[in-house]
């Protein structure tokens, strides 16, 4: 077993973590805790992380490189809602009410995606109360912040269709 590798990889894991909105305030235990059950994968451009239509098992920390978040239109079109650069969180949603996903979500350029199993971040949240205290309020803040941004643009969008033409 190569240890200069596994720590390299754990400290890669662990800076990337330490990045994100949902886990920038775990403690130094919780996150060497989180680190344990994570996996770093390292990605081609067009890699599909989570499907539109089926169920998310994993939680997915964009660590380099960017993600493409899309939803079907048709058969034949696509809508891309939003691009994920390192730092940002896929997968939260299904990780909170187990559901087929909504959106698509693949890596756009080549990525380095760290994988959090859904059943192993439960498992661990119930041995760590205070880390999943932490990770529900930072997710709770960022959907929050999501749903007024789709309000401003509904809003938006309502105002200027309903402009009278001249």
């Amino acid at each position: 077993m190569n240890t200069g590798h596994t720590k390299r990889v754990s400290k890669s894991i662990s800076d990337a973590l330490r990045q994100t909105y949902v886990f920038a305030k775990a403690s130094a235990d919780d996150l060497e805790a989180l680190v344990q059950i994570c996996e770093l994968d390292s990605l081609p451009a067009k890699t599909p992380l989570v499907n539109e239509g089926e169920r998310a098992t994993a939680l997915f920390v964009l660590a380099k490189g960017r993600l493409v978040v899309k939803e079907t239109i048709t058969p034949t079109s696509e809508l891309i809602i939003a691009r994920i650069d390192p730092g940002d969180v896929v997968g939260e949603i299904g990780f909170f009410d187990g559901k087929p996903a909504s959106a698509s979500v693949r890596t756009d350029e080549p990525s380095q995606v760290i994988r959090v199993a859904h059943a192993a971040l439960s498992t661990l949240f119930k041995e760590r109360p205070a880390l999943e205290v932490a990770f529900y309020r930072a997710i709770v803040s960022t959907l929050t912040q999501r749903l007024r941004n789709s309000n401003q643009i509904i809003r938006a969008s309502l105002t200027s269709a309903m402009m009278p033409r001249c």
